[in-house]
């Protein structure tokens, strides 16, 4: 077999992972072992798939969106999807990066969901005291 490839790939490839690509011409694909299921095991795996009501292929089969929602598809195209008025925030979040020490993080986060915007609370309070009550 007869294979091509790009010199700058090659080197590139070469370089960064240590494999030639002109190695694939020495390859014997008629010796190659392919690992993975048969065709058998992926037929059972993918009814087994199907047949659990967790799944999404349990809905049917997927459909292009232009035919379950052509008017919000119609939108998109055109740009007029905007976030409705009632679901704008006033004070929208910014999201950060932040260190903070190990056993902080885990005392938040003993209490459950929600810990992010109990920390962000605790922040404000801290931070902006009754100042920010006003804001609101």
């Amino acid at each position: 077999m007869q294979y091509e490839w790009d010199e700058a790939d090659r080197q590139a490839n070469l370089k960064k992972h240590g494999i030639d690509f002109a190695q694939v011409e020495a390859f014997d694909w008629s010796t190659a072992r392919i690992v993975g299921p048969t065709s058998e095991e992926a037929a059972a795996i993918d009814a087994a798939i199907a047949d659990d009501p967790d799944t999404w292929l349990a809905a049917g089969p997927l459909r292009p969106a232009i035919e379950v929602a052509p008017h919000i598809v119609k939108a998109y195209r055109e740009g007029r999807l905007t976030i409705a008025p009632h679901l704008r925030k006033e004070h929208p979040k910014t999201r950060v990066t932040i260190r903070l020490d190990a056993d902080v993080v885990a005392r938040l986060r003993a209490d459950g969901p929600g810990w992010q915007t109990r920390a962000n609370a605790a922040l404000r309070e801290a931070v902006l005291g009754n100042e920010w009550r006003n804001r609101e």
